[in-house]
């Protein structure tokens, strides 16, 4: 029965470890790549998708099936448009363990949506947290506190 166990542990090792999401190499880093997605690849919303799957914070992995939901409201919201610009508008820390930034991403027609980003410091490496998109001026001016 011990052996029947060990193999079953050996074989599951490989398959735990590609759930497993990796750090960030920094904030800055990732928040380049995520400019650099925007504002230069063809497909900027699955780009986007891409720079953030494999990167949530432990226990916050299944986050990884909603960055594919992201990916295609971006892409909805593009309604074909390219990116304009990302505005980084908001950054808040708290001493190394916690980042949130808030960015405004402007379309070619002048349309704006924020992204939400929030960074955790888990034993010494960096992972995102959580993230949201919108496009509601509501929910705008009340995270950025100011009337839009």
């Amino acid at each position: 029965m011990k052996k029947i166990l060990a193999i079953i542990a050996i074989l599951l090792l490989p398959s735990l470890a590609t759930y497993a999401d990796e750090p960030i190499k920094s904030i800055n880093s990732f928040e380049s790549d995520m400019k650099k997605c925007l504002l230069k690849n063809s497909d900027p919303a699955g780009c986007l998708g891409n720079t953030m799957r494999g990167h949530f914070s432990p226990g916050n992995e299944n986050l990884n099936s909603v960055v594919t939901q992201l990916a295609s409201v971006l892409n909805q919201w593009l309604a074909g448009n390219k990116v304009y610009a990302m505005h980084p508008v908001k950054n808040k820390s708290l001493a190394k363990f916690y980042d949130e930034r808030v960015y405004l991403i402007e379309d070619s027609d002048g349309n704006i949506i924020m992204l939400e980003t929030a960074f955790v410091n888990t034993l010494g490496e960096w992972y995102l947290h959580r993230f949201n998109l919108s496009s509601k001026k509501d929910v705008m001016s009340s995270v950025l506190g100011v009337n839009l």
